[in-house]
């Protein structure tokens, strides 16, 4: 089987562009790079559904939301504009952060196989009950 490298993604993948807030950055969260720019910033990147690589510059508020969201999860970024601390009266960047997680791509657990019958319905309709696996398991012993 030949493998498309089409749509693989690329490690630490740079970001094409710089999300500019005027709409929701939705798209498949890739990661977030940390000492970033001058500011030694996070930049949060993502790959939007045109298939660019987007990053979402760091701030408080964002970075301890993004903390929560695995990577490969379907993402939607939002900046709800600049709100105040009530106690400090300071202004900070608020975001809205909301996200899918990815779906699992483990195999499922086997499961095991039910009897048709119980062994006391065996028992019942005289059926014989092979023991040979569990004598061989659990060799009879002197003690009790």
């Amino acid at each position: 089987m030949a493998d498309n490298w089409d749509k693989a993604q690329e490690a630490n993948a740079q970001s094409d562009k710089t999300w500019d807030q005027t709409a929701p950055l939705i798209g498949q969260f890739l990661g977030t790079k940390s000492d970033v720019g001058p500011n030694n910033s996070e930049m949060h990147n993502f790959r939007d559904d045109a298939g660019e690589n987007v990053g979402a510059w760091g701030s408080t508020v964002l970075d301890n939301k993004m903390k929560d969201v695995p990577i490969g999860s379907r993402t939607k970024v939002e900046f709800l504009g600049l709100k105040e601390n009530p106690k400090s009266g300071r202004s900070f960047k608020d975001y809205s952060v909301v996200f899918f997680p990815p779906e699992a791509t483990a195999e499922p657990e086997p499961t095991v196989p039910v009897a048709e019958t119980t062994v006391a319905e065996d028992i019942e309709n005289g059926s014989s009950i092979d023991t040979t696996e569990v004598d061989a398991a659990f060799p009879p012993t002197d003690k009790v």
